[in-house]
Order: structure tokens, then C-alpha cells, then sequence
């Protein structure tokens, strides 16, 4: 072949996947570690109760057919052997359960950072279609043969870009950060208290994949180098294990860490969509809110009311602000929440911003003086009194329903009538009923 015979056309390329933007990235991502972080516990559970019933089946076999001796002050199962087989079984599936009281929780860590590994990669597609000038400084070079495979330029972009990604997700976490500074001229790792965290989570995923959890020098080396403290005791040869709330924590880190990450790249490499990234991050920790995670919520409105970070309106900055003072008040930290509500004069705001701040302040008096100005056709609305979480403690003081029900002309009803549907599907893929027992 010629190389004249090589044609790289310009222009649309069919085979080129669905583009994602950094939002739906990071949206993703949150409902990924959201679904580890909810369907562990339940997983425990299950295990728990597998683990009770093959102990109950064995102690009722070894009560019903065994005896027991004593030798030389050593206690000894006697089976009769036509039931060997079946005694050998229910003791294996006592020893099977109890495993999985490890085994499961790796598994849910090892997850946990693949979504990440995950997230990071789709993230950098996602920057580089932003700014995909910034692959022309890839070092990346293509063979005559590799070219004359390419239909068009925008294969040959796709193949670069995908060889620079899997070449970033080969590197270790730190390197990864590494790579990102220097690539997008950013510093991301300064006031990042999590950092530490982030890499000996990191660094333990790698000792339940290669090592079974055993410690090795490497691992002490890396988290020291990142001043992550750990337990006392644990040093090369100690076996590792991922505790409820050792996972708990962990998930926190990876899902703050990679919220923050986006946020930062999104908002340096197009700050055309700032009002976007407010309204992505707003979601996120008001969903945090309503969910009652606290802590998690906490750090992302730190980050969000930050002096670095710069929003789209003041409106957006307001609603930062109300849910940060919200997220330490339901924490029990009314302190923090009074010292966040005085950073701000409530009185240059509009009615809606004072009310926030009056319902935080715990005065309910001004608070439902200003919902009457507001009115039933102002905001919040009728729905948002009874759904906002800022409203959590005030909807249970008398004075404020019986405002509501003066306001929108009837009681304020605290169950909410929804359609009955099933939460679960009610057939199986192929049509069947789902099982209802593990078999």
C-alpha cells in the first residue's frame, strides 16, 4: 500500500462512542459507590442469616446423630460413618458462611476503587473532548500500519485518546495525580485533607487483590510517604480487613475525592459551564442531605463555599451556604451552623434566604412571620415545606402548621399519597418469578 493510498477524512466518525459530559460522569460515579455503599450492609445481613441457619443445621445434626467424647482432656464428634458425607457438608457450609464475613467486604472495596478507576477515565475522555487540543502534547506516536487501520481522523483521535487513558490507569493513584496536575496545570491536591485517606484505601485494594490482604513494606512505605496513619500493630505480615465502618469511611473518601476532582477539572477547563457544575455539586450534597449524610455533605460544602471557588449567581452561592449551615445543624454541631449563618447579612437577601436563616437560627416566630409575606405562591412552595430538609425540625412546632394551613387553605398533611407500586420487579429477566430463597 501507498502511503498516498491512506485517506484520513475529516468529519463525523459512526463508530465513535457516545460522548458523556463531565456532569453525567461525575452523576454516575455517585450512583455507583452509592449502590456499594447501600447494598453492603444488606449483603451482610443476608450472610448473617445463612451463617445462623448452616449453624443451627449442624448443631441439630451433631445433637440428633453424633455423640461427643473427651480423650486426654481433647473433645472429639463421634459420626456414625454412613452419615460422614452429610456431617462433612453442613460443616463445610458453617466454614463457607463465616468466610464470606471477610471475603464480601474486599470484594466491596476492591469495587469501590474500580468505580473510581472507572470515573477517572471516563473523566479524561471527557476533559480532552473539552479541550482536545490538549492531546496534541501526547507523546503518542502512530506506526504506518496502525494509520492505514483508520478510516478517518476521528478514529485516529479515538485510539490516541484511548491508549493515553489506559496508559494513566496503569499508573499507581498518586502517579494518576500526578499526571493531572501537570496535564491540566492545576494543583489539586493542596487543602485536601482526605489525601492520606484516599491513598491507604488505595494502597489496601491492592493488598486484597495481590496478597490477600497481607501487609506488605510496600504499603507501610506509601502511606507513611502520604501521612496516613495507621492502626497500631499493623506492619509487615499483619492481615488486613475492611470493617462496617472502615468501608464506611473509605466510601466517603473515594466518593469526595473523585466529586472534588471533577469539579476542579470541569470548572478550570470550561468555565463557560460553571452554572452547570453549581447545579451538579447542588444536587449531589442536597441529595446528601436528604439522605442524612452528614459528614460526606459537610466536606463537598466546605469545598463548595470555599474562597477559591466561584459561582455562576449569588442565588447559587446562597444555597451553598444555607445547606453547609444545614449539614453541621442536623450533625448536632448547632455551633458551627450559627458561626456559618453569621458570615452572611441576611437582610441584603431576598425573603426566601432570610426565612432559611431564621428556621437555622431556630426563631420560629420571625420564621413564619415571613412565610405568610411569602405567601402561597412564592417560593418555597407548598411541596417544599414538606419536603425541604431545612424545614426537618420546624415542620413539627404547631405554629408553623397551622401558618401553612392559614397560607395554602388546608392542613398540612404529613403523609404523602403516592402511587402503590412495587419497589422490586415482579418477574424475572426471562419472565419467570424471581427466587425467593438462595439456592
Amino acid at each position: 500500500m501507498k502511503a498516498e493510498d491512506i485517506v484520513l477524512r475529516p468529519g463525523a466518525d459512526v463508530t465513535q462512542k457516545k460522548e458523556q459530559a463531565v456532569g453525567d460522569v461525575i452523576a454516575e460515579f455517585v450512583v455507583q459507590v452509592e449502590s456499594l455503599a447501600t447494598s453492603l450492609p444488606l449483603a451482610m445481613a443476608v450472610i448473617q442469616g445463612a451463617h445462623r441457619a448452616a449453624h443451627k443445621s449442624y448443631d441439630d445434626f451433631v445433637e440428633k446423630n453424633c455423640k461427643e467424647e473427651t480423650k486426654s482432656e481433647a473433645s472429639y464428634i463421634l459420626v456414625p460413618v454412613e452419615l460422614d458425607d452429610r456431617y462433612n457438608v453442613l460443616k463445610k457450609r458453617v466454614r463457607q458462611t463465616s468466610t464470606a464475613y471477610s471475603v464480601v467486604p474486599r470484594s466491596f472495596l476492591v469495587s469501590l476503587i474500580s468505580s473510581y478507576d472507572a470515573f477517572l477515565g471516563k473523566l479524561v475522555i471527557a476533559l480532552f473532548r473539552i479541550r482536545p487540543e490538549m492531546l496534541k502534547s501526547s507523546d503518542r506516536t502512530l506506526t504506518y500500519s496502525q494509520l492505514s487501520e483508520f478510516g478517518s481522523i476521528g478514529q485516529a483521535k479515538e485510539h490516541l485518546l484511548e491508549k493515553e487513558v489506559e496508559t494513566l490507569l496503569r499508573k499507581s493513584h498518586t502517579e494518576q495525580f500526578d499526571w493531572l496536575e501537570s496535564k491540566f496545570a492545576v494543583k489539586l491536591r493542596v487543602d485536601l485533607p482526605v489525601w492520606p485517606t484516599f491513598i491507604e484505601v488505595t494502597e489496601r485494594r491492592n493488598l486484597f487483590v495481590h496478597s490477600d490482604g497481607i501487609v506488605s513494606s510496600q504499603y507501610v512505605k506509601v502511606c507513611g510517604e502520604h501521612g496516613a496513619a495507621l492502626d497500631t500493630g499493623i506492619k509487615p505480615g499483619s492481615r488486613l480487613e475492611v470493617p462496617h465502618t472502615y468501608f464506611k469511611f473509605a466510601y466517603e473518601a473515594v466518593f469526595e475525592i473523585a466529586v472534588k476532582l471533577g469539579q476542579v477539572l470541569w470548572r478550570k477547563l470550561k468555565p463557560s459551564e460553571i452554572a452547570a457544575a453549581d447545579e451538579a455539586l447542588s444536587t449531589v450534597c442536597y441529595d446528601l442531605l436528604k439522605e442524612r449524610q452528614y459528614r460526606l455533605s459537610q466536606k463537598l460544602l466546605d469545598f463548595a463555599c470555599s474562597s477559591p471557588m466561584k459561582h455562576a449567581t449569588e442565588k447559587d452561592r446562597l444555597i451553598f451556604l444555607v445547606n453547609r449551615a444545614q449539614a453541621y445543624k442536623w450533625d448536632g454541631n448547632s455551633k458551627r451552623a450559627l458561626e456559618i449563618i453569621a458570615e452572611q447579612d441576611w437582610s441584603a437577601t431576598g425573603t426566601t434566604f432570610q426565612l432559611a436563616a431564621a428556621v437555622l437560627r431556630d426563631e420560629y416566630s420571625v420564621a413564619v412571620s415571613l412565610m405568610e409575606s411569602i405567601g402561597a405562591n412564592g417560593d418555597p412552595s407548598k411541596t417544599a415545606y414538606k419536603t425541604w430538609p431545612l424545614f426537618r425540625e420546624i415542620r413539627k412546632n404547631k405554629t408553623f402548621t397551622d401558618t401553612f394551613e392559614k397560607i395554602f387553605g388546608e392542613p398540612f398533611e404529613r403523609a404523602t399519597p403516592v402511587e402503590k407500586t412495587s419497589p422490586t420487579p415482579e418477574e424475572g429477566p426471562d419472565g419467570s418469578e424471581p427466587p425467593t430463597t438462595v439456592q
